[in-house]
């Protein structure tokens, strides 16, 4: 198939073309400025703008925006205290897990924080015993306020079996 038009003709429409397309393109990009330009615009102007009420100076309060700001951080301090605790809930699990007497399998675990936290531990032993001295080892931490065994499981009812619910603030 023969082309009509000679080779500097042809070299004139593709240079045309390309030269409009390059346009086009160039005004699809700067009418899509314009518009994220004026999208963005009002957050500039809220962000830009002086707040009603503020301080005339960053930074300083006055007295009862001061008492507003403490209080609110105190509630938040509050709210927060459970999580935020000193010692990780992992190393408390693993210290009450390493002073089980040799023979005494825990095969659930539950655990709830808070200041009424409570782990539930259950499992099994070899003897009533040893899950009274599991018991009193227990009790003795002071970050446990109360280690409590039904008493049937100390009494020898339960078999070798055992839940004990360890109480405190964790």
């Amino acid at each position: 198939m023969a082309n009509l038009l000679s080779p500097r003709e042809l070299k004139q429409v593709r240079s045309y073309f390309r030269a409009r397309f390059l346009g086009t393109g160039s005004l699809v990009a700067i009418v899509c400025g314009v518009v994220a330009l004026l999208s963005l615009l009002p957050v500039y102007a809220i962000v830009g703008a002086p707040r009603e009420g503020s301080s005339p100076t960053p930074g300083v309060l006055s007295e009862s925006e001061d008492r507003e700001e403490l209080a609110r951080a105190r509630l938040i301090l509050r709210d927060i205290a459970p999580v935020a605790s000193t010692t990780s809930s992992l190393d408390m699990l693993g210290e009450i897990l390493s002073v089980r007497p040799a023979g005494t399998v825990i095969t659930s675990m539950s655990f709830k924080r808070g200041e009424e936290g409570m782990i539930v531990l259950s499992g099994t032993s070899k003897s009533r015993d040893d899950i009274n001295a599991y018991r009193e080892i227990l009790s003795r931490d002071a970050r446990f306020s109360s280690v409590t065994v039904p008493i049937g499981a100390l009494a020898g009812t339960a078999g070798s079996r055992f839940t004990l619910t360890i109480t405190g603030t964790f």
